[in-house]
């Protein structure tokens, strides 16, 4: 802990008992309450004034194993009044239920600091209905809601729930009875100080962001794909996104997979198990079905398609998908589902996406597998050759992309960014008069996307979360300059998904929602 004054060298705190791991701090009447982790909630008289040395009051909430990682509070008839939240839920007595707020009554005194538990006492209520008065239930905490989870598992994500890991607390300064939780499993709230809390969640969806993509038809159309809630979509550079409600499924979708046909301007969607269009200007849904009347569910028995491309051939469309532990599936105007004879089997399949790239107004396509490597096809999909041996990992992908020559072809890949020269027509990589590979200085490459000439590369975050998570640009495809932005790499996460447009960037991260960047 520092303390930074207008002019002079900071004051690091070191005195006994001072924090080691502060996660969260705030002042009441020159106090200084800092939740500090695994040390509890901790106390410095006098902040303002205080020497660096002055010892700390721990305020006894009485584990040492809970993350007390979130704090708000109010000042109320001369008592400190503390709400904090714990990232680590605890079990409590034999309910079951675990403790996830606690409440301090006098952090103010010298001593018999009064805690309660206002998630999961015996006399606390937590309702699963949504605030909107309406009876719903919040679908995350609602076994019959499509999770296809064990019942069991819903009622973990209850506030009082077993993983229910809170990020932060916010007491209404106008009215400290209500209360608001935000956390791993959605916002909660409190009118009554604690006594009853319930999903705050209308209109909110999870952060999960799997895909993003981009009408090049259309600047600042935006579509967003997610683990929890399908698709959002936004025509002002994300500025405001509006949410557009799942396509009827038995169970909740995934979206693995966005590609907006340049043509049409549809969106075709890889969602649970089948592919499906969104329509814009109808602002509808529609199914995918082949001349025979299948659907991509139906033709490959139930297949998850973690990638789907589109792109126009003599003036229609052809749709691409790689279906999991099945292989690459083709659907061209007229016809019927048809699976590649010969190419990826996609057995070894990443959490999410397999990404195509199709080079519009050609008939070239590039496809990476986890498991074997690079792909190129040359006739829109229907026949393909493997053009780099490069295992991935298990459950793990590259990502690709090519500029304005479509000749070159950049790939990331856990071991570097590489790009591959003769991509179109080239024989593989390591043959006599194949394709020259060439390894690019970018550290930890992730999502790759381009405009133009203009190449982007997202960086991947580092497995403990503490890799740098940089966006970098590149010209002409050798050089490259790192944009560092404190807001970005605080806020970027792990990226899943890249979409840019002159002038945007967009980075869709796994619980981190949607980074916008405006260069």
């Amino acid at each position: 802990m520092y303390r930074c004054a207008p002019t002079g060298s900071p004051t690091r705190f070191n005195g006994p008992g001072a924090p080691t791991q502060p996660e969260e701090l705030m002042t009441l009447g020159g106090n200084l309450y800092v939740a500090a982790n695994t040390a509890g909630i901790l106390r410095l008289a006098s902040a303002s004034t205080a020497a660096a040395g002055m010892a700390w009051t721990n305020l006894a909430i009485g584990s040492t194993t809970a993350r007390w990682c979130a704090m708000d509070g109010y000042a109320s008839n001369g008592n400190h009044v503390l709400i904090v939240g714990n990232a680590s839920p605890e079990q409590v007595g034999e309910s079951g239920r675990y403790t996830t707020v606690m409440k301090c009554a006098n952090a103010q005194a010298a001593a018999g600091f009064r805690w309660m538990n206002i998630s999961s006492a015996s006399a606390t209520t937590v309702r699963t209905t949504l605030a909107a008065g309406n009876v719903e239930t919040y679908w995350r905490v609602d076994p019959a809601k499509g999770e296809g989870a064990a019942p069991a598992w819903a009622s973990y994500k209850r506030l009082d729930g077993s993983v229910f890991a809170i990020d932060q607390i916010l007491v209404d300064p106008d009215n400290p009875a209500k209360i608001h939780a935000a956390g791993q499993m959605g916002i909660w709230r409190t009118l009554d100080g604690g006594a009853t809390w319930e999903p705050a969640v209308v209109g909110l969806g999870a952060a999960v962001h799997n895909a993003v993509a981009v009408d090049p038809r259309h600047p600042g159309w935006v579509y967003v794909g997610d683990t929890d809630n399908g698709l959002w979509v936004s025509h002002d550079h994300a500025e405001s996104v509006a949410y557009c409600t799942r396509p009827p499924a038995g169970t909740k979708p995934t979206v693995c997979d966005l590609d907006v046909d340049p043509a049409s301007g549809l969106v075709y969607v890889a969602i649970g198990d089948d592919i499906r269009t969104y329509d814009p200007v109808r602002r509808a849904w529609g199914q995918i079905k082949d001349a025979g009347g299948k659907t991509l569910k139906q033709a490959t028995g139930g297949g998850i398609p973690h990638g789907v491309e589109a792109g126009q051939v003599s003036g229609s469309v052809v749709i691409l998908a790689a279906v999991e532990r099945s292989g690459l599936w083709r659907l061209a105007a007229g016809g019927q589902w048809t699976k590649i004879p010969a190419g990826p089997s996609l057995q070894s399949v990443p959490k999410k996406g397999m990404p195509f790239e199709w080079p519009a107004g050609t008939p070239l396509v590039y496809f990476c597998d986890g498991e074997t490597g690079v792909w190129r096809s040359r006739d829109a999909g229907q026949n393909w050759m493997q053009i780099w041996t490069k295992p991935f990992g298990a459950g793990g992908t590259g990502s690709l992309a090519v500029t304005g020559d479509a000749s070159k072809l950049f790939v990331a890949a856990r071991d570097g960014l590489f790009r591959l020269d003769r991509a179109d027509t080239g024989n593989p990589v390591g043959s006599a008069g194949g394709i020259a590979l060439n390894k690019l200085a970018v550290p930890n490459p992730g999502r790759l996307a381009a405009t133009g000439d203009t190449l982007w590369v997202a960086g991947a975050a580092s497995p403990a979360g503490t890799g740098s998570v940089v966006l970098w640009k590149s010209t002409d495809g050798s050089t490259f300059t790192p944009f560092k932005d404190d807001y970005y790499e605080g806020a970027a996460g792990f990226p899943l998904g890249l979409a840019v447009e002159p002038g945007f960037q967009y980075t869709a991260a796994s619980s981190m929602g949607l980074v916008v960047s405006h260069r």
